[in-house]
């Protein structure tokens, strides 16, 4: 941890105090934040290394901060003084990287935030390795079926964890480019609506594929899935980017949800 730098946002003193007396001994630059309004201004002006954010602020949650601010950029671990089990589970499948419960010990700490920080370099560093692959995914196919769509993204039924790429089409049929929208856990994929159409709208697709994988290599379309295709299929019609299929790739076979 020598070297590195931790926001701590709570609004808890004696908390605060303590763990800055404790990283000060180990060489950590600390900054502290007692709101989430403070923490925002903090990380515009310098990202850290790793936070430590508490469940409740005074100015909102967060849980919400991390969702908005931090997941996928900065490795998070939530503390709180309320242990639910739930809370944990909610907070790791969104990307946290840790839960604490309060009072924990600061050797405990110290464990999620170094295993935190360790992590986040190792998403990282797949998250480029797929990315590289994506680009190399040739532009300017001709689709005729789901299986050409298929053919292009076949890698992603080798993955060991979910992915959502989006295919744009021109108005021939032909593509213009893929790009990974969202890369996940095992068993798990957040996405949000505006990074599938954002680089669509900017590349003038007239329509777009969308395609994911299952890890396990269950082919099988999850109520999640299913909702995920109508509700990207109605906001595409006001935006006149039609969503042709939805592909669920699992090892070497796939399955089409049409919208």
């Amino acid at each position: 941890m020598r070297g590195k730098s931790l926001l701590v946002v709570d609004d808890e003193e004696s908390f605060l105090q303590l763990v800055e007396w404790h990283y000060s001994l180990q060489g950590v630059k600390v900054e502290r934040a007692l709101t989430l309004g403070e923490a925002s201004e903090k990380l515009y002006v310098r990202t850290p290394d790793a936070v430590l954010l508490d469940l409740m602020l005074p100015d909102g949650s967060g849980m919400d901060f991390f969702e908005k601010r931090l997941r996928g950029n900065t490795p998070t671990v939530l503390i709180s003084g309320f242990g639910e089990d739930y809370t944990e589970r909610e907070f790791t499948d969104k990307g946290g990287y840790g839960f604490l419960q309060k009072p924990s010990a600061m050797s405990d700490i110290d464990l999620k935030i170094s295993g935190a920080i360790k992590s986040h370099r190792e998403r990282f560093c797949v998250r480029a390795d797929i990315e590289i692959v994506v680009e190399t995914t040739p532009d300017r196919v001709a689709v005729k079926n789901p299986s050409d769509v298929f053919e292009m993204l076949r890698f992603m039924g080798q993955l060991d964890r979910e992915m959502l790429c989006v295919v744009h089409m021109d108005s021939q049929g032909m593509s213009i480019k893929t790009e990974m929208v969202s890369l996940g856990t095992q068993s798990s994929l957040l996405t949000h609506q505006r990074e599938i159409f954002k680089n669509a709208v900017r590349n003038g697709a007239a329509s777009i594929i969308l395609a994911h994988n299952h890890p396990s290599g269950k082919l099988e379309a999850s109520e999640q899935d299913k909702e995920l295709t109508r509700s990207v299929f109605l906001s595409g019609e006001v935006l006149g980017i039609h969503l042709l299929d939805h592909l669920v790739i699992g090892g070497n076979s796939f399955l089409s949800i049409q919208p």
